[in-house]
């Protein structure tokens, strides 16, 4: 269960409000996508005890996503993304993003789910792309004499197996997997950022990183 904490306001007071007074819901979209401290289920229980949880059904008004990520699980950035989205239309209140630090990969994707996004004069922003990283060892272990037996059912099943000398086109099925991811990310970015062109991002921006002055002119934020 969600436990919520009264945070400072802009002049670092904090007081305790009644059971009634309106809220922002502030959520920290910190760290590594996919990690402990940032699962999609996570954000699913904070977003949804804030509506007859946690908090009185109707007092929260707005949400402001506080963003220094990295990125990281494509799907825990989707299903948070989604989430965040739902939110907004279940209950209508705006979403506003402020970027205090990097907003890169999984954490654009994020952001992207804001109706404007924010950020500090020293932030990072972009990445729009996706990585999955495979390591092979088949010529360590046959440099050291080992030898590695793997059973296994079903087609395809050892894809990829770093213990063995990888197939002509073995990677076919993995490229394809990444393609889906990235077409699925440029689209949410694209749908979401009505400044973007969808060919300068891809062709262009790519998956670089900028710094908030450039990001703000190269519309991936607001201010």
């Amino acid at each position: 269960r969600a436990r919520p904490t009264v945070l400072p306001n802009a002049q670092g007071e904090r007081s305790v409000l009644s059971n009634t007074s309106p809220l922002i819901l502030q959520l920290d979209i910190s760290g590594l996508v996919g990690s402990e401290s940032l699962h999609s289920n996570q954000i699913w229980t904070q977003l949804f005890e804030s509506q007859g949880g946690s908090i009185e059904k109707g007092r929260v008004k707005a949400l402001l996503l506080r963003i220094n990520s990295p990125g990281g699980s494509a799907i825990d950035s989707f299903n948070i993304y989604k989430a965040i989205k739902t939110y907004k239309a279940m209950f209508n209140v705006p979403v506003y993003a402020y970027v205090d630090g990097m907003c890169a990969s999984g954490g654009m994707y994020i952001a992207c789910a804001a109706d404007k996004i924010f950020a500090s004069d020293a932030s990072i922003i972009g990445s729009v792309g996706v990585i999955i990283n495979f390591v092979n060892f088949s010529q360590l272990m046959t440099n050291l004499g080992l030898k590695a037996d793997t059973i296994t059912e079903g087609k395809n099943k050892d894809l990829m197996n770093p213990m063995r000398p990888w197939k002509p086109d073995e990677e076919a099925p993995i490229k394809d997997m990444t393609r889906f991811f990235y077409e699925q990310f440029v689209d949410v970015v694209v749908s979401n950022r009505p400044d973007m062109n969808k060919e300068t991002l891809i062709d262009t921006y790519g998956a670089n990183i900028y710094p908030a002055p450039l990001a703000k002119q190269y519309h991936f934020i607001d201010e």
